[in-house]
């Protein structure tokens, strides 16, 4: 039911104006207006606290987050933005995580078909002047290396095989080489764990603030 409004006037002390002001407008008790229209710096100020507000409730209503059983807490008035920030801090650290998690994954799965093994390996072989390619070719055409070069197949899918291609010195060869990774399969596997645990770490944090949503509407 819709009723009429009455203006009323509030007595503080200065320095309690502000989240006496905030505190009513948080409980739904007054409606406030602005005697002067804000201005300048006020206005970017308030833009500011606006765009960061937008940017929580984006967050606390994601359905991961927003399913998580809460009993409603409204926030203290004297700490939402630093709160509001961690919030955002945090779910842009989740967002890197889960692309980097993605990446993992897609890598953990295209070097399981060659095995385990470090990379570093191959770069200190050439300091003996050995040399430990990685070449994906056709299983038909293995016979088109040089005789000069030992050649090891590591794994055939689809007729096409995964191999290293040892030769002393650096000899040319009719095929494009694949480059290997970065850190060995093994150690791929461990990121990826402590990646995981991470991620459900900082999703747990976010679920912890999402009884302060109803709150952050009403800022």
């Amino acid at each position: 039911m819709i009723v009429p409004m009455k203006k009323v006037t509030i007595i503080t002390q200065s320095k309690d104006a502000d989240q006496a002001v905030m505190r009513l407008r948080a409980l739904g008790v007054v409606h406030v207006e602005h005697q002067e229209v804000p201005s300048g710096k006020e206005i970017n100020e308030i833009k500011e606290s606006a765009h960061i507000v937008g940017e929580v409730l984006n967050i606390l209503s994601e359905t991961k987050f927003l399913e998580t059983k809460h009993v409603e807490i409204c926030v203290d008035p004297a700490v939402w933005q630093p709160m509001a920030r961690h919030i955002i801090e945090l779910h842009k650290r989740l967002d890197h995580l889960e692309d980097y998690s993605k990446r993992l994954t897609r890598d953990i799965k295209e070097w399981e078909e060659w095995g385990d093994f470090n990379p570093l390996t191959i770069t200190n072989l050439k300091s003996k002047n050995l040399y430990a390619r990685l070449y994906r070719v056709p299983l038909k055409e293995l016979k088109n290396f040089p005789p000069s070069v030992i050649v090891k197949s590591l794994s055939t899918n689809k007729g096409q095989t995964n191999c290293v291609v040892i030769s002393q010195g650096e000899v040319e060869v009719p095929f494009k080489e694949v480059m290997p990774p970065k850190m060995s399969l093994a150690d791929m596997r461990a990121r990826s764990a402590e990646n995981s645990n991470i991620i459900k770490s900082i999703r747990t944090q976010i679920q912890q603030h999402i009884c302060y949503r109803e709150s952050f509407l009403r800022i």
